[in-house]
């Protein structure tokens, strides 16, 4: 398991330093683009900033200063978020996400890792995809959940035939080779180990040739193969430069040592034991440390030495104090980071119930408005329907007053008529009257 740890620290940095570059020279004209007001200079000097934070982060993180460069990274973080730049944030999420997982704190790491992963897959970045699959799966492994890392390195397997580097391609078949034996299933396990060792060869990978050799050398010693398996060691050991990469150096010490022990050779044993306890001691590999120091004492003890074993085990005892330290350091940093996420959780919590009330307050007043001009409407309505009828019964009483007009006008002219018909009946009657009376 411990040979995943390293795997998953360098997998992960090589994954968010992949995305960098890019995202520093296009962040700047998609600020642009969404928000026209702010201006150019402003945004220059934000990405600028972003960047010094994040070289200021990896420069604590290489003098193992692990708070510190969190601190920076999340100010940049902060930043980016600030001014839109997703690419950004989720790059520099990915490296938190790094000292998270090396300081212990394995729940928070996967949730960053898992958030970062989400956000790849709608963008649809098959290389990032494939190298979060990888770390995710690392992550589970160091968890325990074998069988969730297996499923985490097979969809990184299917998604670096697309697009990863033979690097990325070479870590996830070792990992596959790790989850396989630790299922027991150790023919898959061989199989997927040597394809990682072919491309590590053929990428002139040393660290991924090393590391492959080196598991394929542990399962032939478990299988009993013992010259196979020194034959994996010798050839990790006489490698160029193998120096550099320590974790695998004492690694495959501690095979070497363990080969000979089943040979019947101690002193050799004990030879290979020591210098991978030096090796682990100047570099602070301090699990394999206690590891390495349980086989010395077993190799002293297998030959009579009792004081050396003895003394071997007063050191393995002082190491136990003080990686139990650097254990509960451990503990106490991710039971802080699940109390700083859960505060973040109710924050968010709060803030999204605050945001339902608003918006609920403002469907009311919409819908207080909506009423408001609805009663305004239908008030205007009505005076419009009033005034209709005011004007129809003015047009009604406008009609009868003419009406009124006319018949009086008509009844006086039949009165005329009448009068003049009567005067002419009078003038006739007199005209008779005189023509009978001779006049």
């Amino acid at each position: 398991m411990c040979s995943l740890i390293l795997l998953g620290w360098s997998c992960a940095i090589a994954c968010a330093n992949a995305m960098t570059a890019p995202q520093e020279r296009t962040a700047a004209p998609q600020e642009r683009a969404s928000n026209p007001a702010v201006s150019a200079s402003a945004l220059l000097q934000d990405s600028a900033r972003i960047a010094t934070l994040r070289r200021q982060a990896m420069a604590e993180i290489r003098r193992e200063r692990l708070p510190e460069g969190r601190r920076l990274l999340e100010e940049a973080c902060r930043l980016a978020e600030a001014r839109g730049d997703e690419q950004q944030r989720f790059s520099l999420l990915q490296h938190i996400a790094t000292t998270h997982e090396a300081e212990g704190a394995l729940s928070r790491a996967l949730e960053l890792l898992l958030s970062c992963l989400s956000f790849q897959e709608r963008k649809g970045n098959v290389r990032e995809q494939a190298m979060l699959h990888l770390n995710i799966g690392n992550l589970y492994y160091r968890i325990g959940s074998i069988e969730q890392a297996l499923f985490q390195h097979r969809r990184a397997a299917i998604l670096s035939d697309r697009a990863a580097t033979p690097y990325i391609r070479g870590r996830i078949h070792f990992a596959l080779g790790c989850d396989f034996q630790g299922l027991g299933d150790k023919d898959s396990a061989k199989i997927c180990l040597a394809t990682a060792e072919r491309i590590a060869r053929e990428a002139g990978d040393t660290e991924g040739f090393a590391q492959a050799r080196t598991r394929l050398g542990f399962i032939h010693i478990d299988q009993g193969r013992l010259n196979d398996a020194l034959s994996d060691f010798t050839s990790v050991l006489s490698q160029p430069g193998i120096e550099e990469y320590y974790f695998v150096h004492a690694q495959a010490l501690r095979g070497s040592g363990q080969v000979r022990v089943a040979s019947g050779d101690y002193r050799a044993a004990v030879d290979a034991f020591e210098n991978a306890a030096e090796v682990c001691g100047s570099r602070g590999l301090r699990e394999l440390l206690l590891d390495i120091l349980s086989d010395l004492a077993a190799a002293h003890e297998a030959m009579g030495q009792y004081h050396a074993a003895y003394a071997v085990a007063r050191r393995r005892a002082v190491a136990r104090d003080s990686l139990s330290v650097v254990q509960n350091r451990a503990q106490m940093n991710e039971l802080l980071a699940r109390y700083e996420a859960g505060q973040r959780e109710q924050q968010i919590l709060l803030l999204e119930k605050d945001n339902r009330l608003k918006a609920s307050e403002l469907q009311r007043e919409q819908l207080r408005a909506r009423e408001r001009a609805a009663a305004i409407e239908l008030l205007a309505q009505q005076n419009a329907n009033q005034q209709l009828r005011l004007d129809l019964t003015s047009a009604e009483l406008r009609e009868q007053a003419i009406t009124s007009r006319e018949k009086e006008q008509h009844l006086l002219l039949e009165q005329k008529e009448n009068i003049l018909q009567k005067s002419v009946l009078v003038q006739q009657r007199f005209e008779r009257n005189a023509f009978a009376a001779g006049l």
